[in-house]
């Protein structure tokens, strides 16, 4: 069952330069985004008393992007982000990364798609629930996808500006 979900931020950047901030993140420092969204996700419907069928702590994210699709003043990113773990290989997220014009010096960063919680069988009464833990998964990765890209933008970085390491 896969449900819809979109977060977006603004950037006081030209779309060109979050662009280029984009092409210049490390396939790595992505991975570990989405990781942390992802156990954030777990983490929330554990919390919310969600069976996740003995799928958390083996998991491990992969994320997919394929190349940047231009039309008009929007850049598009297909996406595709998934757990592999414990024998199974799941999408989590299918979607877009999108980046759209807001004006000469603003731009906004958005992801939507359809998001698949990380268990089987959910109840109807849980579909919520799983929704809201997907919008945080996703707010999660967009807002550090977004550090990254304006830190990228402004000077040559040494290593990831605490992007991989889960907030407390």
């Amino acid at each position: 069952m896969d449900l819809f979900v979109r977060y977006f931020v603004e950037l006081p950047l030209p779309v060109a330069a979050v662009d280029h901030g984009l092409d210049r993140i490390p396939r790595e420092w992505l991975v570990g985004m989405a990781t942390v969204a992802h156990v954030r996700a777990e983490s929330l419907l554990l919390e919310a008393g969600i069976d996740l069928n003995a799928r958390i702590g083996g998991s491990v994210v992969d994320l997919a992007m394929a190349a940047p699709v231009r039309a008009g003043s929007t850049t598009r990113r297909p996406m595709t982000w998934s757990a592999v773990g414990a024998g199974c290989i799941f999408p989590i997220l299918r979607g877009d990364l999108e980046v759209g014009s807001l004006g000469h010096q603003s731009a906004q960063l958005a992801v939507s798609g359809g998001y698949h919680p990380p268990c089987d069988n959910l109840p109807a009464e849980d579909r919520g629930t799983a929704l809201r833990a997907g919008e945080a998964a996703l707010k999660e990765f967009l807002d550090r996808l977004a550090l990254a890209v304006t830190v990228l933008t402004r000077e040559a970085p040494i290593g990831p500006p605490a992007l991989a390491v889960a907030r407390r």
